[in-house]
Order: C-alpha cells, then sequence, then structure tokens
C-alpha cells in the first residue's frame, strides 16, 4: 500500500484516493475496453447496414439507433473518463471553470 492510502478504513476511502500510478494503469485499462466495445460495434454495424435484408426489418434499424447512441455515450464519457484518468485531471477542476459560482460563495 502507498503511503497515501495508508490511512484509508474502507474500500471507498482507498477507492476515492488513487494514486498517480493506479489512476493510470487503470485510465489505460478503461481506453482499451472502451475501443475493444467501439471496433466490435463497428463491425457489426457494418454487417447489418450493408445487408439489405436486414434493413427492412424495423427491429435491426432499432438495434442500429441503440448501437449509434451506445457508440457515442463510449465516446463522449468513457474516453474522456478514460483520458482524464491517464492525465490525472480531477472532474472538480472542469467544474470550478464552468460554475457561475466561486469558492467564496459557497
Amino acid at each position: 500500500m502507498n503511503s497515501t492510502n495508508k490511512d484509508c478504513i474502507t474500500y471507498m476511502e482507498y477507492a476515492a484516493n488513487f494514486s498517480v500510478e493506479e489512476s493510470r494503469v487503470i485510465g489505460i485499462i478503461h481506453l482499451f475496453l472502451c475501443y475493444c466495445c467501439i471496433t466490435s460495434y463497428l463491425i457489426v454495424l457494418s454487417a447489418i447496414i450493408t445487408n439489405n435484408s436486414l434493413n427492412k426489418i424495423h427491429a435491426y434499424r432499432i438495434m442500429v439507433h441503440l448501437a449509434v447512441m451506445d457508440m457515442g455515450e463510449l465516446l463522449s464519457y468513457f474516453l474522456i473518463l478514460a483520458i482524464m484518468m491517464i492525465t490525472n485531471t480531477p472532474i472538480d477542476y472542469l467544474f470550478n471553470k464552468v460554475s457561475f459560482l466561486s469558492d467564496k460563495d459557497m
């Protein structure tokens, strides 16, 4: 156990205080899993979209829309989270930049 986590009692306290090295490893794993999911989605989507008989079935149209939404979620949230974990950027910093209240107002 490293020096930053030696006073943690529960798992939640430990998970909230990842070291920089642990955060980077988790971020790289997260990034790898996101790329695996996106590539598998693209393979399945290309198979569904190029097959004309599947395009006529409404269930497959719904599946294409759901897959596009899932890829959008992967790109917008999970990739950003992985990059933030790799660079060790806290999300509080981003919220403070866009909030209208300063720390003095709270």
